[in-house]
């Protein structure tokens, strides 16, 4: 392996990490609207994330509460499935890439990206 590739896998891994912080302050910035939707629906607007779904909880709560299921879920399975690449890049010899270790890891994230689309 060339010190170049070493280099940019290096990069990809720093990369992946800093995307799977941001996912996760993305993930804890919606549920912690969800929360003050009940204790102070006021403070929405001034929030980091605004998803101010208070309009909807007033006609129907099961949409309501549909809605942010919907997007928690999707928000938590980005957090996993770069969960996973992260552990991919930083676990991962490039001098032997195909080992049972990674045949594992790839086989058990393999339908996280199913989930997002479905």
């Amino acid at each position: 392996m060339s010190k170049s590739s070493s280099f940019v896998f290096k990069g990809m891994t720093i990369i992946a990490g800093l995307i799977f912080v941001g996912l996760c302050i993305q993930a804890g910035g919606i549920l912690t609207n969800f929360i003050f939707h009940f204790y102070n629906p006021k403070v929405l607007s001034r929030l980091f994330i605004t998803l101010d779904l208070t309009e909807m909880y007033e006609r129907s709560k099961w949409a309501f509460y549909s809605m942010y299921g919907f997007v928690l879920a999707i928000s938590a399975l980005k957090v996993v499935l770069f969960l996973r690449v992260v552990q991919l890049t930083t676990q991962l010899d490039l001098s032997n890439p195909f080992t049972s270790f990674v045949s594992k890891k790839l086989q058990e994230s393999a339908l996280i990206p199913f989930l997002l689309v479905y």
